[in-house]
């Protein structure tokens, strides 16, 4: 169930107990994320990634100025300022007449060298959203985006169906992120979290996994056996790399991996997690504490 920020706080008080920031925050992004769906998705106009990507680019640089606000006025987002672990966010999502499917963006501009996550599968991936809303209030990333179309519908008129699947699209606002934070030299990881069910897998190395980490590459990066290793000891399950330990889910086609290649970076990290342990992580706030601190986006 959702709950309106207002609503939420409302609940908890009743209740006797005051909404903290986090909690108000939280349903906040809930109700903007869920508002922005698209069903209907529409192809990008050419060169508007370019141009988004100089704005996500100034966006993660510094405040929001006025005539960058109303730049992204002209492309059809909305902006919104949150303060997050004492750092001032930007919220950029789609006017309500200007929906195209394009993405929620959560923008820190004043948190140095701190991870980026990526949510691209979150009406299919359950709970993924939800719980990159939580650790997006609760850590420090430097940015979090939300995809806001199902991945297996496609625009009237393309024959691809995984054209609007924010993971595997040729171009789109997360590619666009991508190569932003490259340009200003942000380090990562920059981590994309899926869902995975282990009982359709066809290995037994993959039933048995309870996540799977990947560097979206043949080879596993530095960085991902070091986040293995940390992830290992705070989760306690059975997590597995690709593909030195499982064969499977590897990120191998993902384009935001690819992107990442093209600038010489190591630190893209394909997170997979069964429902058990994206359940888990929902439930227990100090679990999801071990994972933002093994993803390099702690809580001051």
């Amino acid at each position: 169930m959702k709950f309106w920020p207002g609503a939420i706080a409302s609940i908890l008080v009743f209740c006797g107990a005051s909404p903290s920031n986090a909690e108000v925050e939280d349903a906040l992004l809930q109700e903007r994320w869920q508002s922005s769906r698209v069903v209907d998705p529409s192809v990008l106009p050419e060169g508007e990634i370019a141009e988004v990507e100089v704005l996500l680019a100034r966006s993660l640089d510094h405040a929001m100025d006025p005539q960058t606000e109303q730049a992204w006025a002209e492309l059809g987002f909305e902006t919104e300022t949150l303060r997050l672990q004492e750092d001032p966010c930007h919220l950029l999502y789609e006017r309500h007449d200007s929906r195209l499917g394009r993405g929620m963006f959560l923008l820190c501009p004043t948190r140095s060298r701190y991870s980026t996550l990526l949510i691209p599968h979150g009406f299919h991936d359950r709970l993924t959203a939800e719980i990159g809303m939580l650790l997006a209030t609760e850590g420090r990333f430097r940015a979090v985006a939300w995809n806001t179309t199902p991945r297996d519908l496609s625009a009237e008129g393309e024959p691809d169906a995984t054209s609007h699947d924010v993971a595997h699209a040729k171009e789109s606002y997360f590619t666009g992120l991508a190569r932003a934070a490259s340009v200003l030299g942000i380090r990562g990881p920059i981590v994309q979290l899926h869902g995975f069910a282990p009982y359709l897998r066809t290995t037994a190395a993959g039933r048995s996994a309870r996540a799977i980490l990947s560097s979206g590459t043949s080879v596993p990066h530095e960085s991902t056996l070091v986040a293995s290793a940390c992830l290992g000891r705070a989760l306690g399950e059975r997590l597995l790399v690709y593909p030195t330990e499982v064969n499977e889910l590897g990120g191998t086609r993902n384009r935001v991996a690819a992107v990442l290649r093209d600038w010489g970076r190591r630190d893209f990290l394909h997170i997979e997690l069964s429902f058990a342990l994206r359940r888990r992580l929902l439930e227990d706030e100090s679990v999801r504490q071990s994972i933002t601190r093994c993803l390099g986006a702690s809580p001051r």
